[in-house]
């Protein structure tokens, strides 16, 4: 009986060990995996190298080189897909619009509706589905209303919730919230994010986060369908000057299978560091500006002080001066 309960406790261990290796057996097989890359891939030279290459998987670490400059707000980067075989691509605002491509590149508009938009890329099979979402921002389209003056119309005053509770695909990974305005994602942060099937949240979903600077972690969905990552601090030669380091990116990914039906779904998303490594040596600087302000006019009003002659008082001249 106790070899039985032992047995029965290691088969358990090892089938939840196995659900949690599903993500990162999926990310392990980049020429099956469909999902958005932020960075640069390092450069090729040797033939087996860019052979490599086409099977592309997020950088390993060190390798995370700094994103090409685009059309993008956020991230400052161009999305380009692992692999277009089989792939649609649209852009969410929050209507789908098709987008074409070039090579792998979308072919992006200068000028979208809303504050943010999903960069959506799907492949059918016969029993399932692969998507891949980048959320990004592009520039809003600003018109003169019936006063003469710009002003965003109300078509464009679309909430980044309206964005992400759109269905875009069968499954998809879904930022809670999408970072607004001036935040972004950074190392350190606890990032929260929902899966959902066909728009409901899927609980008990394994989801693997693989970021450009090798790190990974693995993760699952609790009853509500939310998982909470605290994003790796793995950036290496950190700057004290925020523009002067380039975001890393960091790909989510999860599966879903069910009676033969696959499906499919990743997240990729740029992060920083954390906004320590600049925000101290801005304190540094703002203290010794101001030290050295407060120095000056201190040192000022002391020699004004001497400066100034005395009333009522006799002056007493040195021995020199009375000679």
């Amino acid at each position: 009986g106790l070899e039985r309960r032992d047995l029965g406790k290691i088969l358990m261990r090892t089938v939840k060990i196995s659900l949690l290796l599903i993500p990162l057996l999926c990310m392990a097989q980049p020429a099956q995996a469909l999902y958005w890359q932020l960075t640069s891939p390092p450069s090729r030279t040797s033939g087996n190298e860019q052979h490599a290459d086409h099977n592309h998987a997020p950088a390993q670490a060190g390798a995370a080189q700094r994103p090409s400059r685009g059309r993008m707000g956020h991230g400052g980067s161009q999305p380009r897909l692992s692999e277009t075989n089989g792939v649609e691509v649209s852009l969410w605002m929050p209507k789908p619009e098709a987008v074409g491509l070039e090579g792998n590149h979308p072919q992006l508009p200068r000028m979208a509706q809303g504050y943010y938009q999903a960069l959506v890329a799907i492949r059918k099979y016969p029993q399932g589905e692969d998507s891949a979402i980048h959320y990004l921002r592009l520039r809003s389209q600003e018109k003169p209303d019936l006063r003469g003056k710009l002003a965003l119309r109300d078509e464009n005053r679309i909430s980044p919730a309206d964005l992400t509770r759109a269905q875009k695909a069968h499954l998809e990974i879904v930022p809670m919230p999408l970072p607004r305005e001036h935040r972004v994602y950074h190392a350190g942060m606890r990032a929260d994010f929902e899966v959902r099937l066909d728009g409901k949240p899927l609980s008990g979903a394994s989801v693997g986060l693989r970021s450009s600077n090798g790190s990974i972690l693995i993760e699952q969905t609790d009853s509500r369908g939310r998982v909470r990552f605290i994003l790796p601090m793995d950036f290496k030669d950190v700057m004290p000057n925020r523009n002067a380091n380039p975001p890393a990116e960091m790909v989510l990914r999860t599966v879903y299978r069910d009676q033969g039906a696959r499906y499919a779904s990743s997240l990729t998303m740029p992060y920083t560091p954390h906004p320590s490594n600049w925000q101290s040596a801005n304190w540094a600087l703002g203290l010794l500006l101001v030290g050295m302000v407060g120095g000056g006019l201190l040192g000022r009003r002391v020699v004004a002080h001497a400066a100034a002659p005395t009333k009522g008082r006799k002056r007493i001249l040195p021995p020199e001066d009375k000679a």
